[in-house]
């Protein structure tokens, strides 16, 4: 008996001793271990004692929406120390009321198991839930032990409203609103629209900057960091994250409201980085303006357009000059004012007909396209935008396109890169090619969040030599067919002997006038070969949208690319052409 009564002695020491470093812990000594019939502690049932380091005399209270850490600690009886590594199981079981006779609380327990440190002691959070006036007992199990129960009792409290208002003065208007509150607090230094959390039951959606979200029955005192983002509509491309705001510290008053306001500002798009660019460049009204400076070259040119598109109103134009050699001129243009339209038209309607002439139809329309649809195709690389929204951009040309649509079936499923003739950067060390100088350096601004204003540069494009490149490496190679200039090539495909009398006009008139409208091209070329090299460059200006395809503000594409521009020659410059691009990031940067 004295051995049992030293040992008992013993452990009531070391609880003492060994709990006195649990700060506000407060200590209730359990009943002593159970010990066999005959009273011989050699033959003990009970090893471990878990001791509840709270008063387990009263239940352990918990508000709702809260959570409280449940502590015990283990002594190892045998050896009259701490139980270290030990594990314990822990089940948290409803009592008040039972859950046959009132309603289920949803408190939880963080762990079903846990270990106990080197001091013996282990601990668990408990989560409240959000049913009031609920008492579970928080029970630890291991083996060669008496279970160890702490009551714990989750406390109602009182509940008020939050309404969140917007302000916002931004140039862009938003359209999808949506206001999320973060519970506790979160420091508004971390929030950032494109990774705003999402916050689940605790969101509104508004649909105006005039309404207000309004969040009832949240738990008082409770502190909440209220965010929110919002959406712009991009035209054609949907909806798009544009602008966000933060909130943090409001409180919710007990049996009250709080209204607040969160003011959103745009936030900024992400441009910095390298853009694949493809521009069309549209020269149609350009030629001619070119050549004038050339006099009659340019006006020969102006005849060669019109006369691939209306073929007959050319071929008036020279019977009509013809006519002026053997009648006063007055007379002549009286009578062909009357009746020059309706035989222009009438011409026009029959060559444009005549199947044999499909294939020169096709060459004469594609002479100009091969140049009034260039496509360019760049790497632009953007600086970093500075605060004032400048930055600089370079543009490196990588390639380029031209199209001449030959036999290609309009039908055809491969239309759009049927006749397509690809240059690349090899290409560029012709000197004969268009393209003087490779790079181009810009600046630029953004402007209502999401504009890219583009300010006059220069491409350094040979517009002329640009002409001659079509005409000498895409249409004579395939047209030729033994002629020598483009001239004699289309004349080849024409054949004017073969047409016959037209509306009464005789059919030598007839082939004089074909004879002399094709001849045209031939005169063009010789005239205006030469002046076609000189030196001339392009400047212009434009703007595009960004657009940010997956809402982390990272601009993916440029669109709605125009440009605007003239040729400047010799110090005088042409009237404007205009030229359509788009751009994709291209990730990661070359």
């Amino acid at each position: 008996m004295f051995r049992k009564f030293i040992s008992q002695l013993l452990l009531l020491c070391l609880i003492v001793t060994g709990t006195t470093n649990c700060a506000d812990d407060t200590l209730i000594f359990p009943p002593a271990p159970g010990i066999s019939q005959s009273g011989d502690t050699t033959d003990a049932v009970v090893r471990y004692m878990i001791i509840p380091l709270h008063d387990v005399e009263n239940p352990v209270e918990v508000e709702v929406a809260n959570e409280v850490k449940i502590s015990v600690r283990v002594i190892d009886l045998d050896t009259n120390s701490a139980a270290g590594s030990l594990y314990l199981s822990t089940n948290l079981q409803q009592i008040i009321p039972p859950t046959d006779a009132g309603p289920a609380g949803d408190a939880s327990v963080s762990a079903a198991g846990i270990l106990t440190d080197i001091d013996g002691k282990a601990s668990v959070v408990v989560t409240a839930g959000n049913t009031p006036n609920i008492i579970y007992d928080l029970v630890f199990t291991t083996e060669m032990a008496n279970d160890a129960i702490v009551p714990i009792q989750v406390m109602d409290r009182g509940k008020g409203d939050l309404r969140v208002g917007i302000n916002y003065s931004g140039p862009i208007p938003l359209k999808t609103i949506r206001v999320g509150l973060i519970p506790g607090y979160t420091s508004c230094s971390h929030f950032h629209a494109q990774t705003a959390p999402d916050t689940g039951d605790l969101s509104h959606t508004l649909l105006s900057i005039d309404s207000k979200a309004t969040f009832e029955d949240l738990y008082a005192e409770d502190k909440f960091t209220v965010i929110v983002t919002a959406t712009t509509i991009v035209a054609d491309e949907g909806e798009h994250l544009a602008a966000g705001g933060c909130l943090d510290g409001v409180f919710v008053p007990a049996d009250g409201s709080n209204d607040v306001t969160v003011t959103l500002h745009l936030a900024p798009l992400m441009l910095t980085g390298t853009y694949r660019v493809e521009g069309t460049y549209n020269f149609t009204n350009l030629a001619v303006d070119f050549l004038n400076e050339q006099g009659l070259a340019g006006e020969i040119l102006a005849d060669i357009l019109t006369f691939f598109n209306d073929p007959g109103e050319i071929i008036m134009k020279y019977v009509e000059e013809a006519a002026k050699q053997f009648l006063p001129d007055v007379a002549v243009e009286i009578l062909f004012e009357i009746i020059g339209e309706p035989i222009g038209d009438a011409l026009t309607d029959w060559l444009l007909d005549i199947p044999e002439l499909q294939d020169f139809w096709t060459i004469s329309q594609d002479l100009t396209g091969v140049v009034n649809g260039m496509e360019l195709i760049s790497l632009v690389q953007f600086s970093k935008v500075y605060s004032d929204y400048n930055l600089n951009g370079t543009e490196e040309f990588i390639g380029l396109n031209l199209y001449w649509k030959l036999g290609c079936d309009p039908a055809a499923p491969d239309y759009d890169e049927c006749g397509k003739y690809t240059y690349t950067l090899e290409d560029f060390d012709d000197p004969e090619f268009p393209l003087d100088l490779a790079s181009s350096h810009f600046t630029a601004s953004i402007l209502n969040w999401n504009q890219l204003q583009i300010d006059p540069h220069v491409l350094y494009i040979n517009y002329g030599k640009l002409i001659l490149f079509g005409l000498e490496h895409i249409l004579l190679p395939e047209i030729a067919d033994g002629a020598t200039n483009l001239g004699d090539a289309m004349s080849n495909l024409l054949n004017c002997e073969d047409l016959g009398s037209i509306l009464g006009i005789p059919q030598e008139d007839i082939q004089n006038a074909c004879i002399s409208a094709t001849g045209m091209i031939g005169g063009f070329i010789q005239v205006s070969l030469n002046g076609l090299k000189w030196d001339s460059n392009l400047s212009l200006y434009g703007s595009c949208l960004l657009l940010d395809d997956h809402d982390d503000l990272i601009v993916d594409r440029l669109i709605n690319g125009q440009y605007t521009g003239t040729v400047v020659m010799s110090g005088s410059t042409t009237s404007e052409f205009s030229a359509e691009f788009e751009g994709t990031r291209l990730n990661p940067d070359p």
